[in-house]
């Protein structure tokens, strides 16, 4: 079974680059361009990770992060950010969410996903 990923960054280059270098790895990506369109896509059609950026116009990956946990709990999110520390990102998310800083090499982000992944289905099978 192929897992959904969406990718939330105002940033269409990055979120091309990912997009296709996570479909050669066998993901199904959606994208998003910010938070606000977001909670209506998943509602629509669920996906099975999000990887969020930080900083976008009208709500940042903080706030979306907090909207996903209360609608959709055990889904894992990933904090894809330049603009904070490791340091500051883990307050912030409170372990809400994976953090990986900017520039993240595809190694990195994989191997995130793959560690990720498998406990949404333990989490899944908990409920």
């Amino acid at each position: 079974m192929c897992k959904k990923v969406l990718i939330v960054d105002d940033n269409d280059a990055l979120r091309d680059t990912l997009h296709r270098l996570l479909g050669t790895h066998g993901y199904e990506v959606r994208e998003a361009a910010n938070g606000l369109s977001v909670m209506e896509m998943l509602t629509e059609a669920a996906v099975d990770l999000v990887i969020t950026d930080y900083i976008m116009r009208g709500m940042d990956g903080i706030e979306l992060i907090e909207e996903i946990q209360v609608k959709w709990p055990t889904m894992p999110v990933v904090l894809l950010t330049g603009c904070l520390s490791a340091d500051a990102a883990k307050t912030m998310l409170r372990g809400r969410a994976h953090f990986l800083s900017k520039p993240v090499t595809m190694t990195q982000l994989l191997s995130t996903i793959q560690q990720l992944l498998p406990a949404l289905l333990v989490a899944l099978q908990g409920l």
